[in-house]
């Protein structure tokens, strides 16, 4: 069992928990070393100062406080992320020729979110033929492509896949 397979350390912890649980009912006690040893190896490699913290400790430690620890960095890692609030916000009319634009009244579209990310920051452009994002999970279908240029605010073409 792999924390990336869970979609948090609540449920990583939880399935390690129940799995352990279970091996008890049928009367195959797991030592709590090796519980230990199992929620460590399940980690990913952002993990490893950790563990070393963990492993290299003068005290033996139970499982139980090594699930401790292991809730307060997911609570520490959670409390590291910022809230971005999108706002102020406003419409350009397009310039077309032979077009006033003071006086339109064009109709326009604007979805604000508020969304709480790590440490990337993303911009909404409601108007680009092409819409990204750096986060492969989000997508309910994806499609592999080649690499494309992509125009981008400065008028810089950049690779993007």
């Amino acid at each position: 069992m792999k924390l990336n397979e869970c979609e948090s350390m609540d449920i990583y912890l939880s399935k390690i928990t129940e799995t352990v649980q279970q091996l008890a009912d049928i009367g195959s006690e797991l030592d709590d070393d090796f519980v230990e040893v199992i929620m460590l190896s399940g980690l990913s490699s952002d993990y490893d100062p950790l563990i070393m913290t963990l492993e290299n400790g003068n005290e033996k430690l139970a499982s139980e406080t090594v699930k401790a620890k292991l809730l307060q960095e997911q609570q520490r890692r959670y409390d590291k992320t910022e809230e971005v609030t999108v706002s102020g916000c406003q419409a350009l009319a397009a310039k077309k020729k032979g077009k006033d634009t003071k006086n339109t009244k064009d109709k326009a579209l604007l979805t604000a979110l508020s969304v709480v990310m790590e440490t990337d920051c993303w911009f909404i452009d409601s108007g680009a033929t092409n819409h990204m994002c750096n986060n492969r999970s989000a997508f309910s279908e994806y499609i592999p492509i080649q690499a494309i240029e992509v125009n981008v605010a400065n008028s810089e073409k950049l690779s993007a896949v």
